[in-house]
């Protein structure tokens, strides 16, 4: 009866504190956050434009209808951007919701370091630094396309291969797509394809002047299906080679992996500002 009495109040007393720390927990006023401002842009000297998309973030614990912009686009900037010769602002374009210039008003030229700075009307101040890879990436060696017919499809993959560029250390970025077309449509489907053996993005640590191999997954295509393979190679900047490698390895499709931190180099803000050259490949088969 006694150790009955005893068991009770012990259970007892195990509510009492549960229920006394709900309330606690219920009673803790989260601290307001204020949103930054966010800018995203990657320059290069192969696009015609160098465009730049500037937004606000979304303050923790925040809540937005779904009739709103959850990262709402910010119009009314001032944003330049310079190099040790020359400073340009950057108008806003309405059609394409960003700001950008054209490579006739400002180049952008490999070696040469360039400083974006972007400011607002209501007090934001952001700025940033990247130097473009003055290398030209290295050329793709030895493609070869392995398929094996599976009734009406074949079943296909990629192989290819590039040397490194001997001398400071790298970064490079790799990619490679199909493009295909289906019968009556003008736009062209476009498959990303990733890879069996090699990564995306990569520096030459540990392998200055070797080859690095590559094997894409398996794709499919119709016998008479009209089909182009597109490789591309970039030398990237150490913040375009931080800033996707994170993104590569985040995981959020599993709710127990650790959140990964998203590498940024907005001076005030967040986002990145990063440069590249690249080269392109394509494959008509």
């Amino acid at each position: 009866m006694i150790n009955r009495i005893l068991r009770y109040l012990v259970l007892l007393s195990l509510l009492m504190v549960l229920a006394a720390c709900e309330e606690m927990i219920s009673d803790v006023d989260v601290p307001e956050t204020q949103p930054k401002l966010v800018v995203n842009s990657f320059i290069t000297p192969d696009s015609p434009y160098t465009s730049i998309c500037v937004y606000k973030s979304r303050p923790l614990y925040s809540s937005y209808d779904n009739d709103t912009t959850k990262f709402p686009v910010v119009k009314d900037a001032t944003i330049t951007i310079s190099n040790a010769d020359t400073s340009v602002n950057i108008p806003y374009d309405v059609e394409y919701d960003i700001y950008r210039i054209s490579k006739s008003d400002f180049p952008i030229i490999a070696g040469n370091t360039y400083t974006l700075n972007v400011t607002t009307p209501s007090g934001y101040s952001v700025n940033a630094i990247c130097t473009v890879p003055i290398v030209l990436p290295p050329q793709i060696e030895n493609i070869t396309i392995d398929s094996s017919l599976e009734y009406e499809l074949y079943k296909c993959h990629a192989n290819f291969r590039f040397l490194d560029i001997e001398g400071t250390k790298q970064y490079y970025c790799v990619t490679a797509s199909k493009v295909s077309y289906q019968t009556g449509d003008f736009d062209p489907y476009i498959d990303e394809l990733r890879f069996n053996r090699g990564d995306s993005y990569f520096s030459d640590k540990n392998k200055e002047g070797q080859y690095f191999s590559f094997v894409t997954d398996d794709y499919y295509t119709y016998q008479e299906e009209p089909v182009k393979l597109i490789f591309t190679i970039a030398v990237i900047d150490k913040n375009y080679y931080y800033y996707h490698k994170g993104l590569s390895d985040s995981d959020e499709g599993n709710p127990f992996a650790e959140p990964t931190p998203l590498f940024s180099n907005i001076n005030g803000g967040l986002g990145i500002f990063a440069a590249y050259i690249q080269n392109e490949i394509v494959i008509d088969l």
